[in-house]
């Protein structure tokens, strides 16, 4: 099951927001105890917890020095996670259907998935060398391009 530091999502789905927004809500669950749900705000407002995000300060501490960014808040773990669990599912599916790898090649407007038949990865990063640099040559910095290769369901669980 996907997971950031021991947290992890379930019953997550995305609903629509004010105008249409696609938005998200799961339960969050530490260390394996349901601390209570989580909800992106319909009108586009603070993030909506049941429960005490004192609770995840520890947490929310280390993954704001893994990203640099103090300023980072719980809720942009949360979302991170909810993607993180949906790409978990992609890969689930891929697998099943006789695909042992997987690869995301992620811009800031759109993810680019492409299925590969072996799980060795420098193999797999052969294979896609043309799409990543094709997906560098759309943004305006490299930088902007992220690439990241699935081999296993070990590979969604994230420990900073």
């Amino acid at each position: 099951m996907a997971s950031i530091n021991g947290i992890s999502l379930k019953k997550a789905k995305t609903f629509s927001g004010r105008h249409g927004v696609p938005l998200a809500q799961a339960d969050v669950y530490y260390n394996g105890t349901k601390l209570g749900a989580w909800s992106q705000d319909y009108s586009g407002g603070e993030d909506e917890y049941e429960f005490s995000v004192s609770l995840l300060d520890d947490v929310l501490k280390k993954y704001r020095q893994a990203i640099g960014n103090r300023f980072a808040s719980l809720g942009l773990l949360l979302e991170e996670l909810f993607n993180l669990t949906d790409t978990e599912k992609v890969f689930k599916k891929a697998v099943k259907d006789g695909f042992p790898s997987m690869v995301v090649i992620s811009m800031p407007w759109e993810d680019r998935i492409t299925k590969c038949r072996t799980d060795d990865k420098d193999v797999v990063l052969y294979l896609v060398k043309d799409q990543i640099e094709a997906a560098k040559a759309e943004v305006s910095s490299p930088d902007d391009v992220t690439v990241k290769v699935y081999t296993s369901l070990d590979d969604f669980t994230i420990e900073y």
